[in-house]
């Protein structure tokens, strides 16, 4: 075995916790007979550098489990660095899990398609009824994994009934005036006829005999808020009449309006919209990404993906040389000369190789650019 060094610099890639092995550019294997243990910074690790060469492979070993990070085979793999990679040799090794007779070669690997997916982007009523309470609106929840969207009601006045003309003293007739009412409404009188005896003065007296809504006024809040009580009696006048009788009205609620407050996520398709109580109905509208159809990757592979929750692609923030791309050595290795990463940032890497038996095996490992990981 080549002699092993003390790095106080850059620790970017991994040694085996399980008796694995590093592998220089000329496939000759550098092995550890079991774990290793040895000081350095973060979580005891020990922090090696193998001279390969006119290159540096940077090792991190380390015999504790890490939550979270095993492969299909039940091994896990831990690698480091705290700064991002600056461009270095990346390697590992297969030889723990390839049965004996079996190396590495060349192949594929499948990936599933992926359905249509999205959110809900509206709401809206297809068929309308009337309303004493204001009802719930529930959505269809999207398959195992997504997020439910959700839609609240609100209510306005349908209908008005005039219940009591009132008495209005003053000059010319209310026609074209406007009444206000609780929660916003407001009619605006069409017909108006003299009260026969009824002056103030020498002005008339004038009550309501037919008017039109201009504001259907709103009522909401928690599911099940009752409407206001019938008969209610105006509030204000835009005009300037001496009231010895406010008008009075009954109204009927209808839903005004439907809010989608959260559109949700992981829909495959428009979800169904329950109004309750009905029987009024609403349609839901989405939009959805494009479905993708199964497609197959070369093999070798390595995949870098985000070490937070909700694990997301981050090839983005990584080059693999595309000279050297990902390359077997020995029949039981993989190499490639990587840079990227983001600093404060970890990362799994994930590498997949096939076998000369057609099996495909993965190892990940979890690559830490933040230095309190």
């Amino acid at each position: 075995m080549r002699p092993l060094r003390r790095s106080s610099s850059r620790p970017e890639l991994v040694a085996d916790s399980q008796g694995g092995t590093l592998v220089d550019p000329d496939g000759t294997y550098l092995g550890f007979d079991g774990p290793v243990i040895a000081g350095g910074f973060g979580n005891g690790a020990a922090n090696l550098s193998l001279l390969m060469g006119a290159k540096m492979v940077h090792a991190l070993a380390h015999a504790e489990t890490v939550p979270g990070l095993s492969d299909p085979n039940g091994l896990t793999r831990r690698y480091a660095t705290h700064a991002p990679a600056d461009g270095a040799l990346y390697g590992i090794d297969f030889r723990a899990l390839l049965p004996p007779g079996n190396v590495i070669v060349p192949g594929v690997m499948a990936v599933p398609g992926t359905p249509a997916m999205g959110s809900v982007t509206g709401i809206s009523l297809t068929t309308e009824a009337d309303y004493t309470v204001i009802p719930a609106v529930t959505i269809d929840p999207p398959p195992a994994g997504g997020t439910p969207a959700t839609a609240t009601a609100s209510l306005t006045v349908s209908n008005v009934t005039i219940d009591n003309g009132g008495s209005l003293v003053g000059a010319p007739s209310p026609v074209g005036y406007v009444f206000t009412f609780p929660n916003g409404i407001q009619i605006q009188v069409t017909g108006g006829e003299e009260i026969p005896g009824a002056f103030l003065g020498d002005l008339p007296a004038w009550t309501i005999t037919s008017a039109e809504i201009v504001n259907g006024g709103t009522i909401s809040g928690p599911v099940g808020t009752p409407v206001p009580a019938n008969p209610m009696s105006a509030v204000a006048q835009s005009g300037s009449y001496t009231i010895e009788l406010w008008p009075q009205i009954s109204v009927d609620w209808e839903i005004g309006t439907l809010t989608l407050t959260n559109g949700g996520s992981g829909y495959t398709s428009i979800p169904n919209v329950v109004i309750d109580p009905g029987p009024s109905t609403a349609a839901a509208t989405a939009q959805l990404v494009d479905a993708t159809p199964p497609t197959t990757v070369p093999t070798p592979l390595l995949q870098f993906w985000t070490n937070t929750p909700g694990l997301v692609v981050a090839s983005s923030d990584f080059t693999i040389d595309p000279n050297l791309g990902v390359q077997i050595r020995g029949g039981r290795s993989l190499l490639a000369f990587i840079t990227g990463g983001v600093a404060g940032q970890d990362y799994q890497l994930r590498w997949v190789a096939q076998d000369s038996r057609g099996n495909l095996w993965q190892r990940t490992g979890l690559l830490l650019c933040a230095r309190t990981s």
